[in-house]
């Protein structure tokens, strides 16, 4: 038979077990609800199991822990607003228009790649994006083509990193145009396609699409490529490389090959280092001018502050005349210092050229001299009736007749070519 006193001790052990079972059941439903809490939580700003993710100095943490995971998209970055460091090379299925809704987001490279598992780009529509880059290095990247989108435009901003390829899209109707920005102040864009606004204050541009048809606007920084024609471009300042204007050649009635040019920047100016020479039967080039008739002359000094298109002018060439005599001009004293000028260049020997520019005629003992010296060749200048002639005569080619004792200048021409202009 047990006492009372170790029947009350018994009764009091009974009843504090069941009072610890009851804790353990309102422990186990307390953490399963907290538990259930972090999970919804940690759910909706994008964070998901599998990335071990800390706060620090205001920034995200992301590294990246199951590949296998990342691939199968149960492990996507859904980054909301806020601010995000890149502890080590991410890989993700990131999904479209992560950046949107006007969020704001800024990702620190810090030194890291960001890529992902697809071939979609990254849409930032009616947001801001900002990338840096904080490490010392400054060789983080993003391997993922963004797309500054509209109809609701973004704003990307570059201060740092390398981006492989950024699209500014720009959304026009007939009255309106809504594009998307990109502000650059650091890093580097590989490929740029500019539909919208872009405005380089500092980093490097590598290329420019040619489709691009948007506006370019440079106060720092330096761009490494040529700026296609169909961009807007204000150069306020930076440094750039390549070229930038588009020439368009107008043979004004002729023919030209090739029919542009893209000037080149020499440091100070844009210019054009070459220009083509066009052709137009019975005419002579004169030059290319800014326009179709009159204007001011077009060459390698002139600068260039916009595309568009010069003129060739054209010098009418006097019509072959007829084959006769033309006996004006001349004298004995004349015939024989022409002839002097051709024996002192014979004895001279071997090939020799006589150049002459007084009166407008020879004679035939002139030209019966030259045939007997094939060697010897007559450049022969002139004025006539308004016009400058210049007749080059080979020794070889010449022709006497006994029958013309006076070779005019209509017949001069009309018989060896050369040249001819307006006289001024």
């Amino acid at each position: 038979m047990k006492r009372t006193g170790e029947m009350v001790n018994t009764t009091m052990q009974t009843r504090m077990s069941g009072k610890l079972k009851n804790h353990k059941r309102i422990f186990r439903l307390v953490s399963g609800i907290l538990l259930t809490l972090i999970m919804v939580l940690t759910d909706f700003i994008g964070i998901y199991p599998g990335k071990d993710v800390y706060a620090v100095d205001d920034y995200i943490e992301i590294r990246q822990s199951n590949e296998q995971d990342m691939r199968d998209g149960t492990d996507a970055i859904d980054m909301k607003a806020g601010k995000y460091r890149l502890m080590e090379d991410i890989t993700a299925p990131l999904p479209l228009g992560a950046f949107d809704d006007t969020s704001i987001v800024t990702i620190d490279l810090n030194g890291h790649s960001l890529s992902y598992y697809g071939h979609a780009p990254l849409e930032v529509t009616d947001g801001t994006l900002t990338i840096e880059d904080s490490s010392a290095r400054k060789d983080g990247r993003i391997n993922i083509p963004l797309r500054v989108s509209t109809p609701d435009p973004g704003t990307l901003n570059v201060l740092g990193g390398t981006l492989s390829s950024v699209t500014i899209d720009a959304y026009r109707v007939p009255g309106y145009y809504d594009p998307g920005t990109v502000n650059q102040s650091g890093g580097k864009i590989e490929n740029l396609v500019n539909n919208g606004f872009c405005n380089i204050s500092g980093g490097t541009i590598e290329s420019i699409d040619a489709a691009s048809n948007g506006q370019l606007t440079q106060t720092g920084g330096h761009i490494n490529c040529t700026v296609p024609n169909s961009i807007t471009y204000s150069q306020q300042g930076g440094t750039r490389t390549g070229s930038c204007y588009n020439i368009s050649f107008n043979a004004n009635g002729g023919t030209v090959t090739p029919n542009s040019a893209i000037t080149a920047f020499d440091g100070n100016a844009e210019r054009l280092t070459t220009f083509p020479t066009p052709l137009l039967d019975g005419y002579r080039f004169a030059g290319w001018f800014s326009d179709v008739t009159g204007g001011t002359p077009i060459d390698t000094n002139t600068v260039f502050s916009a595309s568009g298109t010069i003129y060739a002018h054209w010098t009418e060439i006097v019509s072959t005349p007829p084959l006769n005599p033309s006996p004006q001009g001349g004298s004995d004293d004349y015939f024989e210092d022409l002839k002097s000028a051709f024996e002192s260049a014979i004895s001279l020997g071997g090939a020799q050229t006589v150049t002459w520019n007084r009166d407008c005629v020879l004679n035939y003992d002139i030209m019966k001299l030259l045939a007997e010296n094939p060697s010897i060749t007559l450049v022969f200048s002139y004025t006539y009736d308004g016009f400058d002639y210049t007749v080059t005569i080979p020794g070889r080619l010449a022709k006497p007749d006994p029958e013309i004792p006076i070779y005019g200048p209509l017949y001069l021409y009309g018989m060896y070519g050369g040249t001819v202009k307006k006289h001024q």
